[in-house]
C-alpha cells in the first residue's frame, strides 16, 4: 500500500503524462491512467472511496431528476451515487473509463434496480442521440485535458434530450489548493494532479459555444434547494469582482453549474 505522499506525487506524474499525450494516446491513457489512481485510493480505503461524491447531494440531484427519469452519472468512480438514486426509481446507467472503479461499482449495487455500469473510453460516449433526461458529474472536469473539455460537453448534451439538464461540479481555479494541500501532505509537489481548473467567466462562453439553451449557478448546490438558480453571466460578473464575502455568500468556492439542451 502506498502512503498518501507516494501517492500524490504518482498521481502528479500521471498528471503531466496526460498532459503531454496528444489526443489519440491521451484518449487511451485515461483508463490506464485511472485504473492506476483508483488501484492506489482501493488499497488505502477500500469502503469509503467517493471522490467528491456526498450523500448531501442525493436531494439536489433527485429534485433535477425526477421519478422515472434516465439518468447518466458521468465518471460514476465506485457507484455511490448512482446506486442511491437508482435505489430512488431513476434508471441510471454510470459511466467511467476506469475498470478498477466499475468492478467495484459493480459489486456495491449489485441486486439493484435500473441501474448499469458501462466502460467507456476518453470522452466520447456510446450512446444514440437524446437518449438521456438528466446527466451529472461530480469533480470530474479538472481531470480531463482542456482539449477534451469541448468535446465531453458537446457530447453530454448530444445525449440529452430536449430540455434535458447536465449538472457538475468541479473545483473553481480562483481559489484553487495545491495538491500537497488537497491531499493534506506536507511534501511540496511539482505539479497538480489537476489537469485544468475552471472558472464561470471560462465556463460560460464555453458552454454557450457547444450549444446549452440556459445556463445556471445552483445557490449553494445542496443547502438552499428552494432559492432560485443564478443565470452564470451574472455569477461570471461577481466573479471578476473578487470579493471574499460575496463568493462565500455565493458559494463560489467550487463551479456548480446546470446546463439545459
Amino acid at each position: 500500500m502506498v502512503s498518501a505522499e507516494e501517492q500524490v506525487q504518482i498521481e502528479a506524474e500521471l498528471a503531466k503524462r496526460l498532459l503531454r499525450a496528444d489526443t489519440n494516446e491521451r484518449r487511451r491513457l485515461y483508463g490506464e491512467v485511472y485504473d492506476e489512481i483508483y488501484s492506489m485510493h482501493l488499497s488505502r480505503d477500500p469502503e469509503t472511496l467517493e471522490f467528491g461524491a456526498s450523500p448531501m447531494l442525493i436531494p439536489f440531484l433527485l429534485r433535477l431528476a425526477g421519478p422515472g427519469r434516465s439518468v447518466l452519472d458521468v465518471g460514476c468512480g465506485t457507484g455511490l451515487m448512482a446506486i442511491e438514486l437508482a435505489r430512488a426509481g431513476r434508471r441510471v446507467t454510470g459511466i467511467d473509463v476506469s475498470r478498477v472503479a466499475l468492478d467495484k461499482a459493480r459489486s456495491r449495487g449489485e441486486g439493484v434496480r435500473g441501474l448499469e455500469f458501462t466502460l467507456v473510453t476518453g470522452v466520447n460516449l456510446p450512446y444514440a442521440d437524446a437518449v438521456f433526461n438528466f446527466a451529472y458529474s461530480i469533480e470530474v472536469l479538472e481531470h480531463l485535458h482542456e482539449r477534451d473539455v469541448k468535446t465531453h460537453f458537446t457530447e453530454i448534451r448530444r445525449v440529452l434530450s430536449p430540455g434535458g439538464r447536465y449538472w457538475f461540479m468541479t473545483p473553481n481555479a480562483l481559489t484553487s489548493v495545491s495538491a500537497s494541500d488537497r491531499f493534506g501532505v506536507s511534501t511540496p509537489v511539482d505539479a497538480d494532479v489537476h489537469l485544468k481548473e475552471w472558472t464561470y467567466q471560462e465556463l460560460e462562453p464555453l458552454l454557450r459555444e457547444i450549444g446549452f439553451s440556459r445556463t445556471v449557478v445552483p445557490f449553494r448546490v445542496h443547502r438552499a434547494l428552494s432559492v432560485p438558480a443564478m443565470p452564470i453571466r451574472l455569477v461570471s460578473l461577481a466573479e471578476r469582482l473578487r470579493s471574499p464575502r460575496l463568493h462565500r455568500y455565493l458559494g463560489l468556492g467550487g463551479c456548480s453549474v446546470v446546463a439545459v439542451r
